[in-house]
């Protein structure tokens, strides 16, 4: 099943947010790119779906023209493999656009291998979150890490910096996918995003000359999260 494109009008979108700047101007509403796990977040959560994404690059190549890149964010059998020999770092990025209206909020990621006929299923992937055309060089410190405690670490250096490119991608979650098929992993900062960057870090097992994966997909909800703030006279 082809992951649901939720139809909108994008007259009435624009209102909306013409309406919310409005409201943010005069102090009553808060727009917030990213929410932690707040009790708002909690109860938007309530609401989150499986997000529409479309797949439109790949620096790992293609194993063929059946095995192609846009298939990760297509929700059925079909299945990427990275062309052997054309990784040009340790991973492997894809990059994916948001095909609703404006932008989404990603709150949690799953990923699916396929579970017979391929023998690089991913072992390791961080999923990263960008408002604006992505700077892949931007994370490429992100692509040796070989486990959860060297991304918190990698995490940690990178919290220390100030982001406020709209095109550098901003870390949703690691997701470990030894031993398993189908993987959900929670964002712990809930982030506003118009592209995912998924970056496939190695495959499982020994045989590491490319990667195979069936399935990425982005949990949460359309547009942008409010929540309200006292109004500020000035």
């Amino acid at each position: 099943m082809v992951v649901p494109v939720h139809a909108g009008s994008g007259t009435a979108d624009t209102a909306v947010n013409v309406a919310e700047e409005s409201l943010t101007r005069l102090g009553w509403l808060k727009l917030d790119d990213d929410i932690g796990a707040s009790h708002e977040s909690v109860h938007a959560r309530r609401d989150a779906h499986i997000l529409p994404f479309e797949a439109i690059s790949s620096d790992g190549g293609e194993f063929s023209e059946a095995h192609s890149f846009k298939s990760v964010c297509i929700d059925d059998q079909s299945c990427y493999s990275s062309q052997i020999g054309c990784r040009r770092s340790e991973a492997v990025n894809v990059t994916a656009r948001y095909s609703g209206c404006g932008r989404c909020t990603v709150d949690a990621v799953t990923i699916r291998n396929p579970m017979r006929g391929y023998d690089s299923p991913v072992g390791q992937a961080i999923i990263f979150a960008s408002l604006g055309v992505p700077k892949l060089e931007s994370i490429s410190n992100f692509d040796y890490i070989r486990n959860e405690a060297d991304y918190l670490l990698e995490l940690d250096r990178w919290n220390q910096q100030a982001h406020t490119d709209p095109t550098i991608p901003k870390p949703v979650a690691f997701v470990n996918m030894h031993g398993k098929f189908n993987a959900t992993t929670s964002a712990p900062i809930s982030r506003s995003s118009k592209y995912l960057i998924v970056k496939l870090l190695r495959a499982q097992g020994s045989r590491d000359n490319n990667i195979d994966v069936e399935f990425v997909g982005a949990h949460g909800w359309s547009g942008r999260y409010l929540s309200p703030c006292r109004m500020v006279l000035r």
